[in-house]
Parts: structure tokens; sequence; C-alpha cells
């Protein structure tokens, strides 16, 4: 039962360990990641290279605008990562400090029943039962230990710091709530104009368009108007000369280069088209389905909060006090306190699920680019 002690002077000091620091907020993860992710970065000082480039060369600006959607993207991508291991990590510890809490209750009603067996007054079984119990709380301890870790290194990661960085007390946000859009068409009509990625889309297919341009006019020659002047100093006098004329180039000579341009930019712009389609349906599908999912948590949070955990921490209660008097055996409280973690456990699943997939709907439908 080492690993359990441990855990509950942990659980116990934990806030001691970090007095001196102020809880870290969901908002100064999500703040580190935008301003310091590597990738982010990267792809920031490439944005800014090719906007030089472009201005050098007098071309436009669509391949960076494209470039700069596609940052946002990563970003969006980056900061979900961060949301999911910010919750997870608060789950794991909530779970962590609710492991030994049970830990210590069984571990008091052990003693009382290990005292009652001196005068024949309990059963040995119900003991073991209890023991057993305390084994494979220990084995989740393990379980969440190993989470916990985890979800701590991609935090430190996505943060830009080193993976063992030790992580103190969090802030847990208030609980989000589903009305950021009245309806799933709501929700669904702000994806197709606002996500970053159909934006994108709309930047390549402009590029596209812009590149079909060029070919077809490619196959419209411009006349270039040519004139050279000579200066020429003879027996001190000035002699100037000029010579104008008219350059045309002549692409019919090559007819087939110049058609098999115009048919490539053609499908290029159609192909862009053709998969910003695409993901216009599928973004209708993807938001339907974040929204099922957030609806489906956001109900079990509400059943587990308002009903099955109060009847499930009041039976606990009740059995601990049986046990006292002698009106309820230990075995009974076993399978209660088993009952109570396990609506815990489901309420603090299910409130993290609300909280992530309310966070990946607003990427999806483009609502985090402007909070």
């Amino acid at each position: 039962m080492r690993a359990l002690a441990g855990l509950t002077l942990l659980v116990l000091l934990g806030r001691s360990v970090f007095a001196g620091e102020a809880p870290l907020t969901l908002e100064q993860v999500l703040a580190d990641v935008r301003a310091r992710h590597p990738e982010i970065k990267s792809a920031t000082a490439t944005a800014s290279a090719d906007r030089e480039r472009i201005t050098q060369a007098g071309a436009w600006e669509d391949p960076v605008a494209g470039l700069e959607l596609q940052i946002r993207t990563r970003s969006f991508l980056l900061v979900a990562s961060a949301r999911d291991a910010f919750f997870q990590l608060i789950r794991t510890r909530e779970q962590l400090a609710l492991v030994a809490a049970s830990d210590r209750l069984l571990a008091q009603a052990a003693d009382l029943v290990r005292s009652r067996l001196a005068t024949g007054g309990a059963d040995t079984t119900a003991l073991l039962a209890a023991e057993r119990e305390r084994a494979q709380l220990q084995e989740r301890v393990l379980m969440l230990e190993r989470e916990a870790a985890d979800a701590s290194a991609t935090l430190n990661t996505l943060r830009d710091l080193p993976p063992q960085s030790p992580i103190g007390e969090l802030a847990a946000p208030a609980p989000g709530t589903a009305a950021a859009f009245a309806t799933l068409e709501d929700a669904q009509a702000h994806a197709l104009a606002h996500r970053p990625e159909l934006r994108e889309a709309e930047a390549r297919i402009t590029a596209a368009a812009r590149t079909e341009d060029v070919a077809a006019r490619a196959w419209r020659p411009d006349p270039e108007v040519m004139v050279k002047a000579r200066h020429v100093d003879a027996g001190g006098r000035f002699v100037n000369d000029y010579d104008t004329g008219i350059a045309l180039s002549l692409p019919w000579a090559n007819i087939d280069k110049y058609r098999s341009a115009q048919r490539e930019a053609a499908r290029r712009r159609e192909a862009a088209e053709l998969d910003a389609a695409a993901l216009r349906t599928r973004t209708a599908g993807e938001v339907r389905e974040m929204w099922q999912r957030r609806d489906t948590a956001r109900r079990t949070v509400e059943l587990y909060r308002d009903r099955l955990l109060p009847l499930a921490r009041q039976g606990s209660d009740t059995l601990r006090q049986g046990l006292v008097t002698g009106k309820n055996s230990l075995t009974e409280l076993v399978m209660a306190q088993r009952a109570l973690i396990d609506a815990q456990n489901t309420l603090a699943a299910s409130l993290a699920d609300f909280q992530r997939y309310n966070a990946m709907l607003a990427t999806l439908t483009g609502a985090a680019d402007q909070s």
C-alpha cells in the first residue's frame, strides 16, 4: 500500500508544494501554445519570408494568404490538443484524489473490523474483500499516474517546455455552456462561413483561377515597342540616331505547350473547387457529430451531478454509519464505495468530454478564431 500512502501524502500536501504559485489557467496554457510553439513560430517566419519574396517579385499575395490560413488552422489544432491535455490532467488528478479518499475510508473500516475480530464479532471474508478492493485501487493509482504523466508531458511540450517540467495546481475553468449557437443549423452555417480550412480552400481556388488567367493571357501575346538610340561624336558634331520597331512573340508556333498549360490550369481550378465542395459537405457532418457528442456529454453531466452522484454519496454515508453501529457489513460498504467512485469518475469524465467537445465545436465553426 505504499503507492496509496504516497498518493495520500501528495494529495494532502499538493497545495502547499505550489502554495507560492498562482494556479495555472487554461487561458494561460493556450496563450503559451499560440506564442511559443515552434511549429507556429516557424510557419509565421516562413510566411514573412514569402511575403518579402512576393514584394520583390511583384507577384500576388494569394500564396501568403493561404499560408497564413494554414498557420491559423495549425494553431487551432495545437490549441485543441492543449485543451485535451489540460482537461485530462485535471481529470486524472481528481480521480487520484478520489481513490486516495476511498482508500482512507476502506482502511478505517478495515481497522474497525479487525478490532471486532478479537471478540468474534466480525467476518474475515468481509475483511478480505476490503483488502482486495484496496489492492485494486492501488492498480488504478498506477494507471492514473501514467495518464497524468502523459498529459503533463503533452502539455509541457505544447508550451515549448521540457516534458518533465513540474505542473502546479490547475485552475479548473467554469463549466462551459451550450449557448454559443442556438441550433445545430446555426452552428453549421457559421462553420461554412468561418471555418479556417474552408477559407484556406477558397484561397486556393482564387490562386488557381489567377493561374488559369495567366495561362489564357499567354496565348494572346502583347506586342512590344522597341526604341534604340545611338549617339555619335563625329568631328565635333553630335549625331543622334534612333531605331524603332515592334516585337511580337508567336506562341502559335508551340500550340501544344500553351494548350496544355491552359488545360492544366483549368483542371487545377476544378480540383480546388471540388475539394472545397467536399470540405463543405464534410464540415456539415463533422459539426453535427460534434454537436451530438457535446449534447450527450451535457446530459450525462446533468444526470450524474443532479441525481446519481448524490444518491451514491448518500448510500455510502449511510452504510459507513451503519458499519459503526453494526447494522451493516463491510462488504456492503465496499460495494457502495465502489459505486460512489464509479459515479464520481463518470461525472468527471463526462464534464471533461463536454469541455473537449465544446472546444472542438468552436474550432470546427471558426468561433475560436473570433474569441
